[in-house]
């Protein structure tokens, strides 16, 4: 059994590293499908204005996942077995979850190289398939390399990024907030017309489909993130900034879809039917704003993309063990991701992550469960 992490009475918690935990959070969290616009116009703004308290719903559902995440980080960081999953679900659907996880990232992979093409083919007006292409052989590249170090270079770039997209979708929202009257107007316009796609859509109560949406899509992040979030929350020195630290990420991401949402509901009408909505308003407001998107996105796909890549290839073979066969394993794989980006990236999005979503809420349940097990009820949490 590892040694538990004790809390340092002597340690005194910092606000500095508060800010950190959180600022990686959601470093982790917002990739390319969150800076196309693609990911959040399906599961909150093609609901109109009640998709907004969806989003707001998001926002509380992500500060207590996270911080549930990096407290296990915390704790455990010195554990022989180090994985979330298994602490709260057990060896058997815990160790499910860590393979599934992993298909998740062989997904991702597919989708942004999807992604890649849809954002050439928008904003350079080349085959899509010359995009994906590229981004496939690029990905490629980099993981036969090695070249690990880049993307973590390329990573710590990713603060900057994401506040310049929320400070894009907040200009757009507020230049153009005399539509958002109209909203609701809009998406049913283009509802008649049969082109809205929608993350989750059933017969139900629109406020029953709003909350599914809500745990939609904070379960399919949480799915793929929780390997690197509880690593994140092993930065902490005690359980205090690991749980506030994780708050505050949980938070600042559900203010980031906020803004995109804004920023997609007051120009619905001009944005709904392209595969990259995102850049499309930031290009509105001025072209050195376009370009500068585009770079941004090209950047976040090849931050996602790589490590997916070489994450799903360690799951089957170790570079330091078999090289041949671990270099065979990554243009497999690029193969794969080429193939696989040729389907349209909205659609993929509306097929993989609800699916990945709806395995993910039952991962966020079992987690509340335990938590009240283990906090309220008096059972003893595992010390692995």
């Amino acid at each position: 059994m590892a040694e538990e992490v004790k809390e340092s009475t002597k340690e005194k918690s910092s606000v500095g590293r508060m800010l950190q935990i959180g600022g990686a959070v959601v470093g982790t969290l917002v990739g390319s499908g969150f800076a196309s616009g693609q990911e959040v116009m399906q599961y909150f703004t093609a609901y109109g204005i009640p998709g907004v308290w969806g989003a707001v719903l998001t926002m509380v559902l992500f500060a207590l996942m996270c911080a549930a995440v990096t407290y296990y980080g915390w704790k455990f960081a010195k554990s022989e077995h180090f994985s979330a999953f298994r602490h709260y679900c057990g060896k058997y659907f815990g160790t499910f979850m860590d393979i599934f996880s992993v298909l998740f990232c062989f997904l991702v992979g597919i989708v942004m190289t999807s992604g890649s093409g849809a954002m050439f083919e928008q904003y350079f007006g080349i085959p899509a398939v010359a995009g994906s292409t590229v981004m496939a052989l690029i990905a490629l590249g980099s993981a036969w390399l090695g070249l690990e170090k880049l993307t973590k270079v390329l990573g710590s770039t990713a603060p900057i990024c994401i506040v310049f997209l929320v400070g894009v979708s907040l200009v757009t929202a507020a230049m153009n907030w005399g539509n958002l009257a109209n909203a609701d107007a809009m998406v049913a316009a283009a509802d008649a017309s049969g082109n809205v796609l929608r993350a989750v859509d059933f017969a139900a109560p629109l406020w029953i489909v709003i909350i599914v949406t809500a745990l939609n899509y904070v379960a399919h992040n949480i799915v793929a993130g929780v390997p690197f979030i509880s690593k994140v929350g092993t930065q902490a020195k005690n359980g205090k900034e690991a749980l506030w630290g994780g708050l505050l990420g949980g938070i600042l991401l559900g203010l980031c879809a906020l803004a995109l949402n804004f920023g997609m509901l007051t120009t619905y009408d001009q944005v709904y039917m392209l595969e990259v909505p995102g850049l499309e308003f930031a290009k509105m407001l001025n072209p050195v704003m376009g370009a500068i998107y585009a770079a941004i996105l090209i950047i976040m796909i090849y931050n996602t993309i790589v490590p997916m890549m070489i994450s799903v290839a360690n799951l089957f073979v170790k570079d330091e063990k078999d090289p041949v066969k671990y270099r065979a394993m990554l243009i497999a794989l690029a193969v794969i991701f080429l193939i696989g980006g040729q389907f349209k990236f909205s659609v993929l999005i509306n097929i993989i992550y609800p699916f990945v979503g709806y395995v993910g809420i039952v991962f966020m349940v079992v987690v509340l469960v335990q938590f009240l097990r283990w906090k309220c009820f008096g059972k003893k949490e595992p010390q692995e």
